[in-house]
């Protein structure tokens, strides 16, 4: 990777890296997915130097022999477009030619036996599920990998996982390395780069088929105050996006399955096939340390979701269900989140339901909301301690329903796991 900013103006090119997975895209086979590569590396490069400073315009260099005949004003319009929607940001970009790349020969080994379909993977409950019931519905399936140099113990996580349940199961794992993801809030527009990475190996694979197993409040995650900062790496619009991208890059229809876009967490914790490693996996944002940390947004409705589908889990240093120490502003922001929805979602604010109601999906947060305070519903029977202000809007939640009766009834729901991805 080569960036070089001047005047506001962003020269970007890319080459793959000199690691082992890395290496097949050197070759004269590889060489065709460069310009997805390099798309998908730019516009997250872009987010990175907009947070130090202002960028006019991104030339991206592509060899010419690798990009189809008019599909650089499609590509370049959808990118502005996605850079204004993710980054609020206008930004012009303009695909170059570049020099052309010579192929090189390897002796490293690859398996390139064609397949219909590649699932992302990253070592999260979703992912892991995902992954599994993808794998009984295509066979053939590769999980594809994207590896941050900064995320050691992800990457660790994930080798644990295809040693233990991928293997096993004969699941190829493809791992591609990406730039650093750094410490510096939300990278936006990863889920961007990881599905053009992706690509890359489906282009390799002769693939026409990508899943992504995000759930539905991730995908469509509400913003619990006007200022909030809210992932959009998976918002539809950027799936949607990257899709449309790679139709152009590619020269030919690309299809992308989101099989738990209108699933909860506690929905998907319920569908794991038996013997699956949940407490192998990953969500938390600190995973950098090593750990669960308990207390960041992902940690907490993985949490809730485990109680309510009672499902082993994994450990966690804090618990602001109990730990009045513990920072617990994302626990009592989505809790009285949920409470609202329950009682009247057509009277809050727009930044909280706009994309839940643009979408429809009304039926899935309220079964969201369900899931959270029937998590709090089983502690609360089992004589467990509960914090006295969560204690508080459990009570409140039991008023608006009527009763205990909508908490057990989904409690018994995922206990039974009867739920149905969308492949």
């Amino acid at each position: 990777m080569r960036a070089v900013t001047h005047s506001r103006i962003l020269d970007f090119s890319y080459r793959p890296g000199q690691q082992r997975s890395m290496r097949i895209f050197h070759t004269e086979r590889g060489l065709a997915a460069h310009p997805v590569m390099a798309v998908g590396n730019a516009v997250f490069h872009l987010e990175k130097i907009l947070r130090q400073t202002s960028v006019d315009e991104v030339r991206i260099a592509v060899s010419p022999n690798h990009l189809p005949t008019g599909a650089r004003r499609s590509i370049v319009s959808t990118l502005t477009d996605l850079v204004s929607y993710v980054l609020v940001e206008e930004v012009a970009f303009t695909i170059a030619k570049s020099a052309p790349v010579k192929p090189k020969r390897i002796r490293t080994p690859f398996d390139l036996t064609p397949t219909h379909t590649v699932c992302l993977f990253s070592g999260g409950v979703d992912s892991l599920v995902g992954l599994l019931l993808a794998a009984e519905r295509f066979p053939g399936l590769n999980a594809v990998f994207c590896a941050h140099s900064d995320q050691a113990h992800a990457i660790r996580i994930v080798k644990n996982l295809v040693s233990e349940e991928l293997q096993p199961r004969q699941i190829p794992l493809r791992k591609v390395h990406v730039p650093p993801i750094e410490k510096k809030g939300y990278a936006q527009t990863r889920g961007f780069l990881y599905i053009l990475m992706a690509a890359a190996w489906m282009e390799l694979l002769k693939a026409s088929t990508l899943v992504v197993t995000e759930v539905g409040p991730t995908m469509y995650q509400p913003k619990f105050a006007p200022l909030d900062v809210v992932t959009l790496t998976t918002h539809p619009f950027v799936v949607e996006t990257a899709r449309s991208v790679l139709e152009h890059l590619l020269g030919r229809p690309i299809e992308i399955l989101t099989p738990f876009e209108d699933l909860t967490k506690a929905e998907v914790f319920a569908l794991a096939p038996p013997g699956s490693g949940l407490g192998k996996t990953h969500s938390c944002i600190s995973q950098r340390f090593g750990d669960h940390d308990g207390t960041c947004y992902g940690c907490v409705v993985r949490r809730l979701a485990s109680i309510a589908s009672r499902r082993r889990d994994v450990s966690y240093r804090r618990d602001p269900l109990v730990d009045l120490t513990a920072e617990r502003g994302n626990l009592l922001a989505l809790l009285r989140f949920n409470l609202d929805f329950l009682q009247n979602p057509y009277g809050m604010e727009q930044y909280e339901v706009g994309d839940i109601f643009a979408y429809g999906k009304k039926d899935l947060f309220l079964r969201f909301a369900l899931d959270n305070f029937s998590a709090v519903h089983h502690l609360v029977k089992a004589r467990r301690t509960v914090a006295s202000d969560v204690r508080k809007m459990y009570r409140s939640a039991v008023t608006i329903l009527g009763g205990v009766q909508p908490l057990e009834d989904r409690l018994s729901a995922l206990s039974r796991g009867a739920f149905s991805p969308k492949f």
